[in-house]
């Protein structure tokens, strides 16, 4: 994944649905601060304390549909890896709500990647997967694709935010 983002360092990254944090120990390479947020404390705890001698990684429980981004601030780059399958659905409605949550914490020229695996036999949300990508993609009209991988087993799209006129 990390090969997969534009080669720069990244001010302030946010790592949505962090888990254990293992991304976001691999991201801290690469940024000056990384935020995971989890809405699971357990693993937030977790990741705090594998990461615990990386002073620029950062946990937080926070639930995606209830995003702050006046409280979290804004992030050049924002990864929402597998994520969105812990919704409580994926009604438009639902996709809608998160997707304004996320984009109003990405900053002006800011990068989204967004990546899920794909398992059409195996996870009926896998099939909803092209439709959330696009979502995002096609949302606001500011949202410009950098790159799309579809492997066999999982989908990552990598977008920026252009600058509104």
């Amino acid at each position: 994944m990390l090969s997969l983002l534009p080669q720069r360092t990244y001010h302030r990254a946010l790592d949505i649905g962090c888990g254990l944090g293992v991304f976001s120990r691999l991201l801290a390479q690469r940024c000056h601060q990384v935020l995971g947020i989890d809405i699971s404390q357990c693993a937030v705890d977790s990741a705090a304390q594998a990461s615990a001698g990386l002073p620029n990684v950062q946990f937080r429980k926070v639930d995606l549909l209830k995003l702050d981004s006046v409280s979290l601030g804004q992030f050049d780059l924002v990864v929402l890896a597998d994520a969105i399958y812990y919704l409580p659905d994926l009604s438009q409605h639902v996709l809608q709500t998160a997707r304004e949550q996320i984009l109003q914490t990405l900053a002006p020229g800011g990068i989204l990647m967004i990546v899920n695996h794909y398992l059409f036999q195996l996870d009926s949300h896998s099939r909803l997967m092209r439709r959330v990508h696009d979502s995002f993609r096609l949302a606001s009209g500011s949202m410009r694709l950098e790159c799309e991988q579809r492997r066999p087993f999982y989908l990552v799209s990598v977008l920026e935010q252009t600058p509104t006129s």
